[in-house]
């Protein structure tokens, strides 16, 4: 069932993301202006400096973590995104129709300074240098010259089944294949890459990190592996261990990994002696840990609805989350009043409300969790009334838009959709 959630979430965003762009470059009726953007899912999460870069889905935003139990946006750039690396000023982004470099030198605004097309959706990238290595699903593995971060260039590609994650370790590039295993691919000459070996096992490799000379592969229900790759030609599976979940993101700190669980959260591992790795602790968290890195002894989790949880990470055994970005995540209705919009959010009876004074930068200010799922939503003097699919009418007093309170529910017959 986690399986099956996975791969729906994916295609769902690609679909989505395929539909947006289509809708535009096809449709022949003038588009209205967009003026600003809040929310959508959070996959992934990169962090340079006091600054988180969030992937979400249609957005790539960019979070001040100077106070990290206090997290803010202070700009974001709209544009498909699946995976991001940061490097310097500028962010690489990617998702179902290629790459985008994005200029994130004044992070109160984010912009597009170049893009380089691809044939099929690009999952993941990873940058060293000059270049880029993007796992482009079944385009395989492309190389990149990022020299100019204006004009990307593609000067090779690596034939593999299917590219679904990518590390770099030395002048080597692993390549996590999803249900084709692991391909390790010699890059010192990235005009000319060329395979050194394919590994059927792990069969399943969703997700790859590496360092020095070991490789760390998320297996999902197999756990994590972790190979010897001193000998890259040759590498030697040496440990791999069950956690509480599945095994399907990583993040390293040192001797640390964190293993994205999913539903079960994240898991800390002790590598310090990599043939006999020990669990250190879990964090569990509402949604499913996706995307996730490290930055000073503090995760970023991805929870894959729109959020970011922080967590401080300096005793792996008791972890425990200090702050939290909260953005819209899947917006499934929306009512106007004023300067105030009122949303229906994720899929689980998130109440949102968002000012909008502003258009380019909606703020979110207080929200509301109920049971079930909210569909519908009417708003006078200063009340809320939220139709649940489940056959619920919650009352909420919004008078003060930062801290919804609810007055009360009234059970109806059926369902209830407005």
């Amino acid at each position: 069932m986690v399986q099956a959630q996975r791969i729906f979430v994916m295609m769902a965003i690609l679909i989505a993301l395929a539909a947006t762009e289509t809708d535009a470059q096809t449709s022949a009726t003038p588009q209205p202006a967009l003026l600003g953007h809040l929310g959508g899912p959070s996959l992934a999460v990169a962090v340079q400096n006091s600054y988180a870069y969030l992937a979400l889905g249609h957005e790539l935003a960019v979070i001040d973590i100077s106070a990290p139990e206090d997290p803010k946006r202070v700009g974001y750039t709209i544009l498909p995104a699946y995976d991001l690396a940061v490097q310097g000023n500028f962010a690489y982004v990617v998702s179902k129709d290629g790459v985008r470099v994005v200029d994130i030198a004044d992070p109160r605004n984010p912009h597009t300074v170049g893009q380089l097309p691809v044939t099929h959706p690009a999952l993941a990238v990873a940058v060293q240098d000059d270049l880029a290595y993007i796992a482009n699903e079944r385009g395989g593995l492309l190389i990149v010259d990022i020299s100019d971060p204006r004009s990307p260039r593609q000067i090779s590609r690596v034939t593999v089944k299917t590219a679904w994650d990518v590390a770099i370790s030395g002048h080597y590039a692993l390549v996590a294949g999803n249900y084709n295993g692991l391909t390790i691919v010699d890059v010192a000459n990235p005009r000319q890459p060329e395979i050194v070996v394919l590994l059927d096992s792990p069969k399943r490799a969703v997700a790859v990190a590496a360092q020095d000379n070991l490789a760390f592969v998320a297996s999902d229900s197999t756990g994590l592996h972790i190979l010897d790759i001193s000998q890259p030609a040759q590498p030697v599976e040496i440990a791999q261990m069950l956690g509480p979940g599945c095994a399907c993101g990583l993040a390293l700190d040192g001797n640390q990994v964190y293993v994205s669980g999913e539903s079960k959260g994240v898991w800390a591992v002790d590598a310090s002696l990599p043939k006999t790795p020990v669990l250190l602790g879990l964090y569990m968290m509402e949604g499913m840990a996706m995307g996730l890195t490290t930055w000073h002894g503090h995760l970023y989790v991805t929870d894959g609805e729109g959020g970011m949880h922080i967590v401080d990470a300096s005793q792996p055994e008791q972890m425990a989350e200090i702050g939290f970005y909260y953005s819209a995540g899947s917006v499934w209705n929306v009512t106007v009043s004023g300067d105030y919009a009122y949303l229906s959010a994720k899929w689980n009876g998130d109440f949102q409300i968002v000012d909008v004074a502003n258009p380019a930068q909606p703020i979110t200010l207080g929200s509301l969790h109920t049971p079930g799922q909210i569909w519908q939503i009417a708003v006078e003097n200063g009340l809320a009334y939220l139709a649940d699919w489940n056959g619920w009418l919650h009352i909420v007093d919004v008078t003060d838009p930062n801290t919804p309170v609810p007055l009360g529910t009234l059970g109806l017959p059926g369902d209830v959709y407005g």
